[in-house]
């Protein structure tokens, strides 16, 4: 969920989502970020980093980690329904955060987000390659827009 879609959310007041895309990377051999197979799903809580022994002829595939830094411990069979379970489990708790949330609160959120990242994309502007500000900004920008902000 982005930046956007919470907005358009809180002016709805609907949340009856059952679960929320996520992007998955392609598989991963082990490398230095995880010792085994695995895949990665960013969010803007976090990630879920989906492993599995590739190795084995029968695997299980469980989350090694979670946007709520949780390990859930328990395999599944196959790589979708460990992905469909995380689309639903992040859908839940998504409800349940904005459910007991303050609606004028998540505005002020948006709207001191967008002023942020406004604020950024001027100091990006400064004419000066070796600003450590403009490069901080360049990639705070990156970040708001894989997360959705434009």
């Amino acid at each position: 969920m982005n930046i956007n879609e919470l907005e358009q959310l809180e002016k709805t007041g609907r949340f009856d989502v059952k679960s929320i895309a996520l992007e998955w990377t392609e598989p991963h051999s082990p490398n230095g970020d995880c010792m085994y197979n695995h895949y990665i799903a960013e969010t803007a809580f976090g990630r879920f980093l989906l492993t599995w022994k590739g190795w084995n002829d029968y695997p299980e595939y469980v989350f090694d980690e979670t946007p709520w830094d949780s390990v859930e411990c328990r395999g599944w069979a196959t790589i979708t329904d460990a992905q469909e379970w995380a689309a639903q489990e992040m859908a839940r708790r998504i409800h349940i955060h904005i459910a007991a949330a303050n609606p004028s609160a998540i505005l002020e959120l948006i709207a001191a987000y967008r002023e942020a990242v406004d604020a950024l994309e001027r100091i990006k502007n400064i004419d000066d390659e070796y600003n450590e500000a403009c490069w901080i900004a360049v990639h705070a920008l990156d970040t708001a827009k894989r997360l959705g902000v434009e």
